[in-house]
């Protein structure tokens, strides 16, 4: 997989879309060193399947972020804050393991960078709420959206 994205490496900056569906210790091998300076990216969907774990969570994106609309991470250990989730009009989360899922802290800033909101998908995300957890003092006004899927949540 490394070597598929090092191929097209240089062409990474012409593409609109991007899906990629593999293991999570290939994702990290073929992304990480990638950058993925992408600017005209706006859908991306990423799904790792469970079969090597790896140790810290994925930066996507280095300094130079897509103008991504459109986000869809199934079982994707990736950084929940940053640039990546920005400006989305859409979001899926999905089987979300373990010691890779966001917290309620960092939902709560993700929405905070969502107000285009459209799509809301969050399908067994792990996202628990727990009595330690703080409650935001306001209320987080998502006014785009009309789409609200919620399974599993603990």
């Amino acid at each position: 997989m490394k070597h598929v994205v090092e191929f097209l490496k240089p062409e990474i900056y012409r593409w609109g879309s991007f899906k990629i569906h593999v293991h999570c210790k290939a994702l990290e091998l073929a992304l990480k060193p990638c950058g993925m300076a992408a600017p005209i990216l706006h859908p991306l969907s990423i799904r790792c399947s469970e079969s090597e774990r790896i140790e810290d969570r994925l930066v996507l994106f280095d300094d130079e972020r897509p103008d991504l609309r459109d986000l869809h991470l199934v079982g994707a250990p990736v950084v929940w804050t940053g640039p990546l989730l920005h400006n989305l009009t859409t979001l899926h989360l999905a089987d979300c393991e373990d010691g890779f899922c966001p917290s309620v802290e960092e939902l709560i800033v993700i929405f905070e960078a969502l107000p285009a909101l459209q799509k809301l998908t969050l399908d067994d995300a792990g996202i628990s709420v727990r009595a330690a957890d703080q409650v935001h003092p306001e209320p987080i006004r998502l006014q785009e959206l009309e789409y609200l899927h919620l399974t599993s949540l603990d």
